[in-house]
């Protein structure tokens, strides 16, 4: 059964403005470094879940 606390705050959902007001903010240099961190994350991430592909779910994933 699933509770839920009515003080609990909900998540916050980034939306265009957020990431467009925080990009305003920060120095070249800072994006360029989170831009190469996210790169390196999503590589492991693809690496790590390269070992769950196999031809079947490949093929249905390209079928659309």
């Amino acid at each position: 059964m699933t509770t839920s606390n009515k003080n609990t705050p909900s998540v916050p959902k980034p939306c265009g403005e957020h990431w467009r007001e925080l990009i305003a903010v920060l120095p070249e240099q800072t994006l360029e470094q989170f831009a190469e961190w996210m790169d390196e994350q999503l590589a492991t991430l693809e690496t790590d879940l390269a070992q769950h592909i196999t031809q079947v779910s490949l093929r249905k994933s390209l079928r659309g």
